[in-house]
């Protein structure tokens, strides 16, 4: 699936609503090449996707290392949030 232009929040509906009718998620490779901007919720949105299994082909660079930045923050509030609760990161 190419997406192109701007790829912003209000698109994210639209773009679940295409996802919910496919039945194999891994299958799925986003071309984000002709994606020339992208809003936080929209990179979020990648992430998620990125993280089911979905592949994103031809990503920016820009909009890669967003997805890393995002990535390390939630990972860390995931850490702080069971710090606060006396958990351990520790298996």
């Amino acid at each position: 699936m190419v997406l192109s232009g701007r790829l912003e929040a209000e698109h994210i509906g639209e773009l679940e609503g295409l996802f919910e009718r496919h039945e194999d998620l891994p299958a799925i490779v986003l071309d984000l090449r002709e994606v020339r901007l992208a809003d936080r919720d929209a990179v979020e949105f990648l992430a998620r996707c990125e993280s089911g299994g979905m592949r994103l082909g031809n990503c920016p660079a820009y909009i890669r290392e967003w997805i890393g930045k995002e990535k390390e923050l939630r990972e860390q509030t995931c850490r702080c949030r069971k710090q606060a609760r006396g958990e351990s990161d520790e298996h």
